[in-house]
């Protein structure tokens, strides 16, 4: 595979690289990981620090941990064994302009972990979200296939 042949989409990949780098522009510090995914593609992911307001990214922070960083001072992601080279990670890639990056890292295997029981959903304030839903809503359309008799059927 080579990029030419590479599309958007979720790939497993491990870590192969990783650095800190400066963004002088910005006056702070980033994250670089670069994975490998099948057939020897490299695509790297980088995260800031820190968001403008100052605030921690919780997406670098969760991205560090989904690839085995369990330090506790962002200094130790200069050592060698900082990150974990041998876990199987899902990734999202995507094509940013002209260069292709990945967008998300997900330390399972890429299962969706789903909330089945509606009392758990109803458990969280979601009045403003289920506002914005009913906007524009269209009435449910009535199931007519379970008013027909098998026989009704022309197959």
């Amino acid at each position: 595979m080579s990029y030419e042949n590479l599309v958007p989409g979720v790939y497993k990949a491990k870590i192969v690289d990783w650095a800190v780098q400066e963004v002088p522009q910005l006056k702070q510090l980033k994250a670089v990981i670069k994975f490998q995914i099948k057939d020897g593609i490299n695509i790297k992911w980088d995260g800031l620090f820190l968001k403008k307001d100052g605030s921690v990214s919780k997406k670098t922070v969760d991205t560090l941990k989904a690839c085995g960083f369990a330090g506790k001072d962002v200094s130790e992601l200069t050592s060698a064994t900082a990150l974990d080279t041998t876990k199987e990670l899902s990734i999202t890639v995507i094509k940013d302009g002209e260069y292709w990056k990945v967008e998300w890292v997900n330390a399972g295997d890429g299962e969706l972990k789903k909330v089945s029981d509606v009392k758990v959903i109803k458990g969280y304030d979601l009045r403003k979200v289920n506002s914005a839903l009913a906007l524009g809503a269209k009435p449910a359309v009535k199931n007519y296939a379970d008013d027909l008799e098998k026989d009704d059927l022309p197959f």
